[in-house]
This record gives structure tokens, sequence and C-alpha cells, in this order.
């Protein structure tokens, strides 16, 4: 149950992909995405806009297909490191049970085109965050990267 309240907070931020516009010319995002984490690289590194969107439905976590449910973010600040692209996104948020807390979640794509996703939360008070989710997307089913 955990799980779902802290991705729920994601669903809102969800990015519906064919109604999001690039501000430059126009076309829809999905007509300029990353196939390849070389695309997604050139992209980062050339200064490009990218959005990172998620279709949950297909993305697994301990072996078994996770619930429904899209989200997105504009990737802000990245590293490249050891043949990796890391990135990550904390917000505050509002569980149904009116408690806020912190969720931080970082994202780290891989060559071979795997999407690891991590999720943590933490309550005021709390020293340390408190692992919720793990998932793992496939650039290009789950996870799309555009621009």
């Amino acid at each position: 149950m955990e799980v779902r309240f802290a991705w729920f907070s994601l669903a809102m931020m969800a990015l519906m992909l064919n109604s999001v516009k690039c501000e430059a010319s126009g076309k829809v995002m999905s007509d300029m995405n990353a196939k390849t984490y070389d695309q997604l690289q050139q992209a980062l590194m050339t200064g490009k806009r990218v959005s990172a969107l998620f279709d949950f439905s297909h993305c697994k976590t301990s072996g078994v297909a996770d619930e429904s449910g899209q989200a997105g973010l504009d990737i802000r600040a990245f590293m490249i490191h050891d043949h990796q692209i890391s990135f990550s996104d904390m917000h505050p948020t509002v569980l149904p049970t009116s408690n806020v807390i912190d969720e931080f979640i970082r994202y780290v794509v891989k060559p071979d085109g795997k999407v690891n996703i991590q999720s943590y939360t933490m309550s005021p008070g709390q020293e340390q965050a408190v692992p919720v989710a793990r998932l793992t997307c496939r650039l290009g089913n789950g996870a799309t990267f555009a621009w």
C-alpha cells in the first residue's frame, strides 16, 4: 500500500506524451525521442530540454508488473559517469492520511536501455530516508525521453 501512495504523487505530475509540444518547433514530442542510450546522452550533452516520461504498467518491480500510472519530469540536472546517466527529483507531497512527506526519486539509465528507478520518503523529524519502491523500465517500453 505504501508503494501505491508514494507513486501517486508522481502520477499527479504526469505528462501526456501526445499533448506535450516542443516550444521551438511546435512538433509533438513523440517525434523527437531517444530510441537508444547514445541518443539520450547526445540530447543531454547538446543542451536539449529533455523530459522523462514513464508508464508504470510497463515497468517491473520484484519481477512483476507494477501498478498502472503515468508520470513525467523535466531533467534539469544530470550526471554521466561509468556509462550511466543519473538524475533525480525531490518534492514534498501530502499522503491521503494528510501526512506531509518529502519524496526522493533516483533514476539511472544504462547503456542496455534499462532505467532503474528508486523511490525514498522522509517524514519530518526522520534522520534517514526510507526506501519505498524499486522499478525497472526499458527505454521505449515504460520509459520515454523526449525533447
